[in-house]
């Protein structure tokens, strides 16, 4: 199982690196910049389980990264990108005890291609907006419930996948941004999760569970 989560990992990061090369050679010719971010991630768990729809409260991550932005017209660009997300989750509402407290942390490397739209006031200041999707691969999965911390890495799918939207200002070489990230795959393993801990008991075969992540993304960044 490490071996195949490390071959999936080593496959992500070569076509991140793949399409990052493509990238400078293919459009050399054109207006390139490749660019450094960091910021905070504040992210939730939308959760269906067998039907009955529960919320996370929001919690918060950091995130941090490297993108190349290349210019296919004068206010249109797209820009891939390399990035480390924390999406924490929080406590699920209405399930706890007041005295109980659950904190899930969940670490992946996420691979956007994102096109963006540009309107320059000047030749310092442009605003725009971005959207897109990504795929992203899990690095690290753990529940602390009242301060007792376990890996629950083997219950969550390796690879998931959603789209980014997004709004910011330019100021020359730096810019600051807003995204919402709008997951669509399930990360939950149903039949690790379902199955694993509980000896495959028969009335868990009628038990679904589809738990996806959710939130926000802000960030700074500088361009070379």
């Amino acid at each position: 199982m490490k071996i195949m989560k490390t071959k999936l990992l080593i496959l992500l990061l070569v076509m991140g690196a793949f399409l990052f090369c493509n990238t400078i050679s293919l459009y050399a010719q054109n207006d390139i910049r490749v660019g450094l971010k960091g910021g905070i991630s504040a992210y939730k768990g939308n959760i269906d389980f067998s039907n009955v729809e529960m919320n996370t409260d929001y919690n918060s991550g950091i995130l941090t990264g490297l993108f190349v932005n290349f210019s296919i017209h004068h206010f249109i660009s797209v820009q891939p990108e390399l990035l480390y997300v924390q999406k924490n989750t929080g406590d699920i509402n209405g399930l706890l005890n007041d005295s109980d407290t659950v904190e899930s942390a969940f670490s992946y490397i996420d691979l956007p291609v994102l096109l963006q739209l540009k309107f320059p006031v000047n030749q310092v200041f442009s605003p725009f907006i971005t959207a897109g999707p990504y795929i992203g691969y899990l690095l690290e999965a753990e529940d602390t419930i009242n301060g007792v911390t376990e890996d629950v890495s083997e219950f969550m799918k390796d690879v998931h996948f959603g789209l980014l939207f997004g709004a910011g200002v330019a100021l020359g070489r730096f810019y600051i941004e807003a995204r919402y990230d709008l997951g669509l795959a399930n990360t939950i393993d149903e039949d690790s999760f379902l199955n694993g801990s509980n000896g495959g008991a028969d009335f868990l075969d009628e038990v679904s569970v589809n738990a996806k992540l959710r939130g926000f993304q802000f960030s700074a960044g500088i361009s070379f």
